[in-house]
């Protein structure tokens, strides 16, 4: 009887060793191991002023905190608008350390050195030249016509390469703005909001002159409830928009004004006080 009890009872120890390592391989099999991969993709693409992990590999971290801290990682500076630049697995590795993430437990797959282009779009040189010479006629206060300004130098003929995003066009007339045949405007490439570039365009003023020196004209003052007017002699050719040295025919005093159109010349109010 001794002997029965004695063999059941180890009979059921043997089972429920059994089913402990049962149960041990069973909750094996249900937990996935912990992935920990990086795995890189040359060539690459990077649209910011920095190239980010995110931008050159995949990343397999379960972990969703860990993974948009990786592939937010910055692991060097991009290349300017269009060109490319090396990026590899050892750099990667040295910013991890430097973000105090490990790499040892890491797996990193794929090419050891990834090229990375900067992403960029073309902004064509008709559009720089255009805000240009609007720049000039503007200046001009609206007496100069597109058609009478012609571009004579623009060192981007193929275009510009700027950086993705929405781009604008900021030009400003460089003085003497329209008082000579040749004027210059920079025009300002803003990008999301931010200068990108800056490029100067060079013009000539074709249109024929409005106003032939020696010739009598109307001195004109306009401003805010007051127009004085009085008679004048150009000094020398005027083209439409250009400033010009004439006389006032009565006081005998010379002033600089702008040709609005054939038989005008326009100054400042202030510029009028010493002509009259």
């Amino acid at each position: 009887m001794t002997r029965a009890v004695a063999f059941l009872a180890l009979c059921c120890v043997g089972l429920c060793y059994m089913g402990l390592c049962w149960a041990g391989l069973c909750r094996a099999e249900a937990e996935p191991p912990v992935d920990l991969t990086i795995e890189f993709a040359s060539p690459a693409y990077a649209a910011g002023p920095q190239i980010l992990l995110g931008d050159i590999a995949r990343v397999h971290v379960l972990d969703d905190v860990l993974r948009v801290q990786l592939e937010q990682m910055e692991v060097g500076v991009a290349p300017i608008p269009g060109a490319s630049r090396k990026v590899n697995m050892g750099q990667v590795q040295v910013r991890m350390r430097q973000q105090r993430i490990d790499p040892a437990p890491f797996s990193f797959e794929g090419p050891t050195e990834i090229s990375v282009t900067a992403v960029a779009e073309r902004v064509a040189a008709r559009s720089v030249e255009q805000a240009a010479i609007q720049a000039v006629c503007a200046d001009a206060g609206g007496a100069l016509d597109p058609q009478g300004v012609k571009v004579v130098r623009f060192d981007y003929p193929q275009g510009l390469t700027v950086p993705l995003g929405p781009v604008v066009l900021e030009a400003s007339v460089v003085p003497p703005g329209a008082d000579a045949a040749l004027v210059r405007a920079n025009v300002n490439v803003v990008v999301g909001g931010v200068s990108a570039r800056t490029v100067p365009v060079w013009m000539e003023i074709t249109a024929p002159p409005m106003i032939a020196r020696g010739s009598a004209i109307l001195l004109v003052a306009a401003g805010p409830g007051v127009r004085v007017t009085v008679p004048a002699v150009a000094l020398e050719d005027g083209r439409p928009g250009q400033r010009i040295r004439v006389r006032n025919t009565v006081s005998g005093v010379e002033v600089a004004g702008r040709v609005m159109d054939p038989g005008t010349v326009q100054v400042t109010l202030s510029a009028m006080g010493g002509v009259l």
